[in-house]
């Protein structure tokens, strides 16, 4: 709940309870009761309605800002109870501040009274704040699931982007090779199975082994690679060393499907440069493809959005990551580096 509407309710909350207790003295109090009730001096009944308003007021704001948020809530109960006793009776004592005309006997049934009084406020604040928590846990539950789902759809998105085109592009090279070299093309067919196989099994799972992120990269390079014969069409290289680190499933893989979808030339050496620093709290990938200038309204209208990829890193990695998109001489560069928190 946002604090401007919890202040606005605490304002009108006492702003209530002021006019009640003035209301109820007013109409309901003999007057010359307070002949000899004098606040500081001063017989006025505001102000000794708002002297008496300061001892529950201080208990109210220490169980709603301390006791529930700090003590109770973290489960710390024995100092939750033994400071809401305490603050209970002193900000009970100070009614005999306030008020005068009593007498000893009289006194200790009013400090009986007010410190059950300030209790009760207490309580009453805790309860309050314990309703606007609960909001906020409501809240930030629904706001978790909606995230949760768009960042499902957005997969969903990515997978349905990355199969039809390529599976077909691919099968069709594996076909040419089958007659030509069935070895090659019985290893092209298995690198095909494990990338289908990974985004169907393994984009179930929050987070996947950073090594077998980098193995479908490669796969995908190298079943894109067999319909050119340049060999020197695409550069990978890997820097670091790949231990237990984990990732979110197809985190680069949009990237470097739309390194291979623009870039069409493909005579062009190190047409596609792609580059993997790793470490073992963070990992980054450089990838820089060219392009032909007259490609760039087609680029701009094919391929997955970069609005979308952007969508889906914000919300997985919200405070995580380094997204820098850079387009010159007709060279797009994707740098993306994410940090990587207790293995993800």
């Amino acid at each position: 709940m946002k604090k401007s509407v919890e202040l606005f309710i605490n304002l009108i909350l006492w702003i209530k309870i002021t006019f009640l207790l003035y209301y109820y003295d007013v109409t309901h109090l003999d007057m010359s009761f307070y002949s000899g009730h004098g606040a500081f001096g001063l017989s006025s009944i505001s102000i000794l309605i708002f002297c008496s308003l300061i001892g529950p007021f201080i208990n109210f704001y220490l169980f709603y800002l301390i006791y529930i948020p700090k003590l109770l809530v973290r489960k710390k109960y024995l100092q939750f109870i033994v400071l809401a006793i305490i603050s209970s009776f002193l900000t009970g004592y100070t009614f005999r501040l306030t008020w005068g005309g009593y007498n000893e006997n009289q006194m200790f049934g009013v400090l009986i009274v007010w410190t059950i009084m300030a209790l009760f406020c207490g309580i009453f604040g805790g309860a309050l704040k314990g309703f606007f928590l609960w909001i906020d846990a409501v809240l930030e539950k629904r706001m978790y699931e909606k995230k949760h789902l768009q960042s499902r759809n957005a997969l969903l998105l990515l997978q349905a982007q990355l199969n039809p085109h390529f599976l077909f592009n691919s099968l069709n090279n594996i076909d040419i090779l089958i007659d030509e070299t069935p070895k090659k093309a019985s290893e092209y067919l298995k690198k095909l199975s494990d990338i289908l196989r990974y985004v169907l099994y393994e984009t179930n799972e929050e987070t996947t082994e950073l090594a077998k992120e980098i193995a479908q990269i490669t796969s995908y390079i190298d079943l894109q690679k067999i319909r050119t014969s340049n060999l020197n069409y695409v550069r990978f290289n890997l820097a670091g060393e790949l231990k237990n680190q984990k990732i979110a499933p197809m985190i680069f893989i949009p990237f470097v499907e739309n390194a291979f979808k623009h870039s069409r030339n493909k005579t062009i050496e190190n047409a596609i440069d792609i580059k993997f620093d790793l470490k073992d709290d963070s990992v980054k990938m450089v990838c820089k493809n060219y392009y032909e200038p007259a490609q760039l309204e087609v680029i701009k209208n094919e391929g997955l959005g970069n609005e979308t990829i952007k969508q889906r890193l914000n919300l997985l990695y919200p405070k995580n990551h380094e997204l820098i998109i850079h387009q010159a001489d007709n060279w797009f560069t994707v740098t993306l580096t994410i940090q990587l928190k207790d293995g993800n």
